[in-house]
């Protein structure tokens, strides 16, 4: 059952996005909502996934079309800004919205101390990697076909969105119909209309780079405890799924281009 949180003022929801349990993220959760509103949107496609008491909201077909949304084969994955308007659509008053994919690995900080330094920042987006989209970006043509001005790109395992963004951006997608990715269409969006954007390592201290924080190069939670830098993704806790990445989604090739200083333009 949704819960509707009625009546409160909430300055940051946390929003975990995901479609499996991962036993890290429990006590994670659990923590984070001893201070914050957490609310997990969850992708429950291939069996029910169980937080236990944290309010969970179901990421399917018939949620989706209540809010009046399209839905489509794939959304779940394509879309994870269906994410924060299916959490929109159970709150009445809050500041910002968080969202967080749990490949996202916290080293020398915590998302706590990252929602704390930033109450002072009043951008409507604060994001990774946000830049207008080359014409090499394999979604670009979905940013083009929006038709609302240059296209643009952004990193979306994690970000902070404010409720006026948010609201923009829900009456965009009913209006537009789009097939347009998170990445895509966020971005492109907003950087086309009044809302101020900024990167995280721009207005925080926060430590990351291309090879600690991308689509191409696993991490393995194991190997990088002591190492420099803040925030890691795609990280994975097992093993198993981290040489599942390597080999069935090809990221050693990302690797060997590394090695050879090959350069390319995306995440």
């Amino acid at each position: 059952m949704i819960k509707r949180f009625n009546g409160e003022k909430l300055k940051n929801i946390i929003v975990f996005r995901t479609n499996k349990y991962y036993p890290q993220w429990q006590s994670i959760l659990k923590d984070l909502s001893k201070s914050f509103k957490v609310i997990i949107v969850c992708d429950e496609s291939n069996g029910n996934v169980d937080y236990s008491d944290i309010n969970k909201i179901p990421f399917s077909k018939i949620e989706v079309k209540k809010i009046g949304l399209k839905d489509f084969e794939g959304m779940q994955w394509r879309c994870g800004d269906y994410a924060i308007y299916l959490a929109h659509s159970s709150l009445t008053d809050y500041d910002n919205i968080w969202l967080i994919e749990p490949d996202v690995y916290f080293n020398k900080s915590s998302l706590s101390n990252l929602i704390k330094n930033t109450e002072s920042i009043d951008d409507d987006l604060l994001v990774t990697y946000f830049s207008e989209s080359e014409s090499t970006w394999y979604w670009n043509k979905f940013a083009c076909d929006l038709n609302v001005g240059k296209p643009y790109k952004c990193f979306f395992p994690l970000l902070r969105i404010s409720k006026s963004a948010v609201e923009y951006l829900l009456e965009k997608r009913r209006e537009l119909e789009s097939l347009a990715n998170d990445e895509s269409f966020v971005a492109t969006v907003l950087a086309n209309s009044k809302f101020s954007i900024s990167e995280f390592r721009n207005v925080t201290s926060i430590n990351y780079s291309m090879n600690t924080f991308s689509y191409k190069y696993p991490h393995l939670s194991s190997l990088i405890k002591n190492n420099k830098w803040d925030i890691y993704h795609p990280c994975f806790y097992n093993k198993s799924e981290y040489f599942r990445h390597l080999f069935h989604k090809g990221s050693w090739k990302n690797y060997f281009k590394k090695i050879i200083n090959y350069k390319t333009d995306t995440f």
